[in-house]
Parts: structure tokens; C-alpha cells; sequence
């Protein structure tokens, strides 16, 4: 008797997003504003660093801008109350050590902190960041990191876009966030998922939650 081909369920961003987080160490997620990329990628690498490094780690999240120079995502120096200096790490190197990191933005970070970048993207074997004593941070072995962004990887040099691992686009917001609107008002979440389908259409989600909590302080509908 032949085989009944079956055909496999079509995963959606977010659950290719979860299976990537899970198996890979560089990440690169895009899509909308304000659909939980962020969240989600605290809440994943989170529950990782958790199981493989200790229930006081955290993920270190940083947001990119032209103005930050990669001192402030290496480490610098400051001044001490006893008038000497002592060296502070940045995002990325606190990251590296001991921890995961949230980069958000890319690609809107300055060249100088784009070059770093790469240093802290490269392969586990060779990535490290140079530091200004002379000395090189590498990796731990459970070290992980997402980069989220509104825009696709294509705005990256190729450089930056050969050090993802995966690149994933969601389309619609999470749907721990859907729950949550859900909850806050009734079948909110599901219509601002649904407004998705039509992106020039979309509704803030950030705005939806206004909405919620301005009924939940209750403010009359028609004005909230």
C-alpha cells in the first residue's frame, strides 16, 4: 500500500525565530515596530542563560543609534570618588564574558561601532573584542545574540550580513503580545493581529495598549 504524503505544517516567524534562538548563536530579526521583537528575544535569552548559566543572568540589550561611539558598547574608562580611573565594560563585553546580548538597530549604529561589531560577530572560535589594555575578551560558550531591527539585513555592509546565522522576518505581532491585548480588552489583540495582513493598514500595537489601559482607568471608549 503506497505512503499518504503528509504535508508539514508551515511555521511562522516566530516559531522559526524560537528554533533559531534555540540552535544558533548570532540571530538577526526584523519586521514591524512595537511587535515584541525586543520582549520576546529578553524573554528566549533569558530562559538560556537560566539553564546554562546561572539564575542571576540576564540578557545585556542596547540600542544603536549614530551618536554612540564603541567605546560606550566596549567598555572606557571613569573616574573614581578617590580621584583614579577604573575601567567600566560595556554591553558587549559584559555580553561576551558572562552573558547574551540584545542589539537593537543595527543598522543604525556608526561605522566605527558596525566594525566592532564584527569582532563580536564572528565565528565562537575567533570572536573577541580587543580591549584598551591589551587584552582580548572572547566568548563564553553559552554566549548568544539577537540583533532586531525595523529594516531588512540588506541595509547591512556584506561583511555583517554574512556573520548572521539566520535572518527572519515577522510579520504580525507575538502572540504572548496578542494574549495580553486580548486581556486588556476583549478580541483587541486579535484585531490588531489581523491588521497586520495589510501592513499600510497596521495598528499599533504600542497603541493598543493605550487603548487598554485608558479603558481599564475608565476613560469613555469613544475617547480612549
Amino acid at each position: 500500500m503506497a505512503a499518504v504524503a503528509t504535508k508539514k505544517k508551515e511555521l511562522t516567524g516566530w516559531e522559526t525565530f524560537d528554533i533559531a534562538v534555540r540552535h544558533l548563536r548570532v540571530v538577526y530579526v526584523w519586521g514591524p515596530p512595537g511587535v515584541a521583537k525586543t520582549f520576546h528575544s529578553i524573554n528566549l535569552l533569558t530562559q538560556h542563560l537560566h539553564k546554562y548559566v546561572g539564575a542571576e543572568a540576564v540578557p545585556t540589550v542596547t540600542t544603536l543609534n549614530e551618536d554612540k561611539v564603541w567605546q560606550e558598547i566596549m567598555g572606557h574608562y571613569l573616574p573614581t570618588d578617590g580621584g583614579g580611573m577604573k575601567f567600566h565594560l560595556g554591553p558587549a563585553a559584559e555580553a561576551l564574558k558572562h552573558g547574551a546580548l540584545i542589539v537593537n538597530e543595527l543598522v543604525r549604529a556608526s561605522g566605527a561601532v558596525l566594525d566592532g561589531m564584527l569582532e563580536v560577530m564572528d565565528g565562537e572560535r575567533v570572536a573577541q573584542i580587543s580591549m584598551p589594555d591589551g587584552s582580548c575578551i572572547s566568548p563564553h560558550k553559552h554566549f548568544k545574540m539577537i540583533c532586531t531591527s525595523n529594516s531588512p539585513v540588506t541595509e547591512l555592509d556584506p561583511a555583517l550580513q554574512d556573520r548572521m546565522q539566520v535572518v527572519i522576518k515577522v510579520n504580525e505581532p507575538h502572540p504572548d503580545t496578542v494574549a495580553a491585548l486580548n486581556k486588556g480588552y476583549k478580541g483587541l489583540g486579535d484585531i490588531i493581529c489581523n491588521s497586520y495582513k495589510n501592513t499600510s493598514h497596521a495598528i499599533s500595537v504600542r497603541a493598543g495598549f493605550t487603548f487598554a489601559e485608558l479603558v481599564k482607568q475608565r476613560v469613555d471608549l469613544d475617547i480612549a
